[in-house]
């Protein structure tokens, strides 16, 4: 079994949510016009004690540690539509709704069922109105940011929310990077 730190996930997440680790690559202004946004979650949850998995297309989720070098890791690591494949897979995440949601709990915005953007939460209280959630991500690098502001890029996106599984089961090899 493997199990996920939240606390350590939004500490990564505030940490490098406006500046980026050098000990990471980078996709800022990606080939395709993709961005950072899903690399950067990939990190958080890897810092929050997600163990990387080889193995089947859709089931692997792996990067090389100390590279930077885009070619060194998973299309689930850093692209948003293989990285909701690999969530859809349920054995670390589900889908849930926006009442249900914790702390290093994730959004996604997708369009047509896939996933564009990936966000982390890394804030969220009640308020007398019902719960209130901040935000962290990269692509438009965002800390803390109250999701009431965030807007889907047109009418045909939309937001999912992922409860992340504390302890999870672990399928695939292991990747030794």
């Amino acid at each position: 079994m493997g199990s996920y730190n939240r606390q350590k996930a939004v500490y990564y997440a505030c940490r490098y949510a406006l500046m980026y680790n050098s000990n990471w690559f980078d996709d800022r202004g990606s080939a395709g016009g993709g961005g950072d946004c899903t690399n950067f979650i990939s990190q958080c949850l890897y810092a929050g004690g997600w163990e990387m998995v080889s193995g089947a297309m859709g089931m692997s989720w792996w990067a090389d540690v100390g590279t930077k070098d885009r070619s060194r890791r998973s299309p689930s690591w850093g692209g948003a539509g293989a990285f909701q494949t690999f969530l859809w897979g349920g054995l670390r995440a589900k889908e849930c709704e926006q009442n249900e949601v914790q702390l290093g709990d994730l959004i996604q915005e997708v369009r047509n069922d896939t996933a564009m953007h990936t966000m982390i939460i890394t804030g969220l209280f009640k308020t007398a109105q019902g719960s209130k959630i901040l935000y962290s991500c990269h692509t438009a690098d965002r800390l803390s940011r109250p999701f009431d502001l965030a807007k889907p890029v047109d009418s045909e996106s939309k937001f999912i929310f992922w409860k992340m599984r504390d302890e999870y089961a672990i399928v695939g090899e292991p990747y030794d990077s």
